[in-house]
């Protein structure tokens, strides 16, 4: 649909055309890139209760969000839109809660239904050993000071074992993590909250300035077999591969 159609039509108010046309502004795609244009497009069509504009709007507000001040704005239309059904809003509310119940575990039960204990519990856990990793900088001869082995070898090898455990234990309880947190709300409620491998994408640190993960404009394939694919699945088929690598 040409440009000068789309305006049109979104100047009359038509809200799919203005969430359309947001996309354009904020990927700069046949017209130059605006941000403000961009919010401004898809708050007019959220307001109409358009989802797809709910969910982007909210997505654009977290991203640009530099001192705090638009994340109220933000996580209100992501509301709207997880309650309007957007699996991706669900998604990412979902992640949101879980950080802040890792820090306050007793605001678990206040922002229910959007993640559970089991499931912050187990991302803390993960957490803890990702930066127990990521924080390692470990030199032999030091880390086993006062050891009185005969074998250099050996010790090197301890060390890369118990680091290699470390890592294959984090796949295993993230992905145990996520799916028990999924069955748990499927019981009590009676609804699967879909988390794909583009949602856990979309929540990676950085991963902000990537808008192909959250509004596609090539390799659309691609983007719906990622966001096809549960987040759990994966990380417990990397854990199996790792561990039969190992063996």
């Amino acid at each position: 649909m040409e440009i000068s159609h789309l305006l049109k039509l979104a100047n009359e108010g038509d809200a799919n055309s203005q969430y359309i046309l947001g996309k354009k502004y904020q990927a700069g795609d046949e017209v130059n890139l605006n941000f403000n244009t961009a919010i401004k497009l898809y708050r007019n069509a959220a307001n109409q209760g358009h989802i797809d504009a709910q969910y982007a709007l909210g997505i654009l507000l977290l991203h640009l969000d530099k001192e705090g001040k638009n994340s109220d704005e933000a996580e209100e239309w992501l509301q709207k839109a997880a309650n309007n059904g957007n699996e991706n809003a669900q998604s990412k509310l979902y992640m949101i809660h879980s950080e802040v119940a890792e820090e306050n575990p007793e605001t678990v039960d206040i922002i229910d239904p959007w993640v559970n204990e089991e499931a912050a519990l187990a991302q803390e856990e993960q957490r803890k050993i990702s930066k127990a990793l990521s924080g390692i900088s470990i030199d032999a001869s030091g880390a086993l000071h006062g050891r009185n082995t005969r074998n250099e070898n050996s010790r090197s090898y301890d060390l890369d074992n118990v680091l290699s455990t470390l890592l294959i234990s984090s796949f295993f309880l993230a992905g145990t993590g996520i799916f028990f947190g999924q069955v748990y709300y499927y019981l009590k409620d009676g609804v699967w909250y879909s988390l794909s491998v583009i949602n856990g994408l979309q929540n990676m640190p950085g991963t902000e300035k990537f808008n192909w993960l959250s509004n596609p404009d090539n390799w659309i394939g691609l983007w719906n077999v990622l966001d096809f694919i549960p987040l759990s699945i994966t990380f417990l088929t990397i854990w199996l591969l790792m561990l039969s690598d190992r063996k």
